[in-house]
């Protein structure tokens, strides 16, 4: 029977085969196969070879192995080819994202996956190594990377427009609201109704397009916090007088605790979180209140917003700062799932 069998080195494995045994095995295999000698020699290929290297297995028995390497590489294989024999192992070559080429008979160059492994034939050191034509499998990496690269300098130049355009896009419907409050006062009590719905079709636009401006500006960079120090309480005042009617409408309590603190912040940015947090909780309680209390401990002061709506799956809470997202459980159309994104950002 043939010899075939592992024993263990400090690497790793080294093969242990007659010669016969080997020729088989390497023959078989589906990628192209080298056996290098003690001399850096092609002492076997396998038919592989002519597929992936263009070489009959025949032209290479004898020839050094640097002839499958790219010329401007030939140096540093020699280099990696001492390192291996002071410590050979199985492993790949190429670790560290290092890219590997490799030559072909017509001295073209391609991509490759390079396996090594120690083998002992017939008593007799050797190298196998198993290389693997990459080309569609980076091609397809690079167009990958082309198109993630294209995506993002779309993604960025949206978001700077968004920033910089902000002012002209909000203009129109500051100006809408201002008509509707102008013609409401020239119209009898009839038209009302129709005004109010003109205005909260308005007002939905306006917190909309609000929202889409606030993620362009956050995601564009162009947003710098101006810290001051900022009366808690004043915050709770504008916040009151703000969301107080919002609630009444719905049917539902507002509780904001009165709060003696200061925090040293970006007003505007501070009180964009408070309110994108409680436009939240009134839009989605359908019956009970809304709260806002402030805790102050060693060094934080933390401010919670608390409702009794229907609340949030546990499995999707992961997922509820991601832009654009909403439960399922919500009623959609209410808004367009930016609100807690821009919490995240800010």
């Amino acid at each position: 029977m043939p010899l075939l069998y592992l024993a263990g080195n400090a690497r790793g494995k080294t093969l242990h085969l007659n010669l016969a045994t080997a020729q088989t095995l390497l023959q078989f295999a589906p990628d192209a196969l080298v056996l290098v000698d003690a001399r850096s020699q092609v002492a076997y290929a396998n038919d592989g070879v002519s597929t992936v290297f263009g070489y009959q297995p025949e032209e290479l028995i004898g020839a050094p192995l640097a002839q499958l390497v790219p010329e401007r590489f030939r140096e540093s294989h020699g280099l990696h080819v001492q390192m291996f024999a002071r410590d050979p192992g199985q492993r790949p070559m190429g670790q560290r994202g290092i890219a590997l080429f490799a030559r072909r008979r017509d001295g073209s160059e391609f991509p490759a996956s390079v396996s090594l492994g120690p083998i002992r034939i017939d008593g007799s050191f050797y190298v196998m190594a198993a290389v693997r034509d990459v080309s569609d499998a980076q091609r397809m990496t690079d167009e990958l990377h082309l198109a993630r690269d294209e995506a993002e300098r779309a993604n960025r130049a949206k978001s700077f427009f968004l920033a910089t355009a902000s002012h002209d896009l909000r203009q129109p419907l500051q100006a809408l609201q201002l008509l509707n409050g102008a013609l409401r006062r020239r119209f009898n009590d009839s038209a009302a109704d129709l005004f109010a719905q003109h205005q909260v079709a308005v007002h939905t636009m306006t917190e909309m397009l609000n929202a889409v401006l606030d993620i362009g500006r956050l995601e564009s960079g162009t947003v710098e916090p101006q810290l001051e120090e900022v009366a808690v309480a004043q915050l709770c005042n504008e916040l009151s007088v703000q969301f107080r009617p919002l609630a009444t409408a719905k049917g539902l309590t507002l509780a904001i605790e009165p709060s003696g603190h200061s925090l040293r912040t970006d007003r505007v940015l501070m009180l964009r979180m408070i309110q994108n947090l409680l436009a939240n909780a009134i839009k989605y309680t359908a019956s009970g209140g809304v709260s806002m209390s402030c805790t102050q401990s060693v060094e934080d002061l933390c401010i919670q917003v608390s409702d009794t709506g229907a609340g949030i799956p546990v499995d999707r809470l992961s997922k509820i700062f991601d832009t654009y997202y909403q439960p399922d459980h919500t009623q959609r159309g209410q808004g367009l799932g930016l609100g807690l994104a821009i919490v995240k950002r800010i």
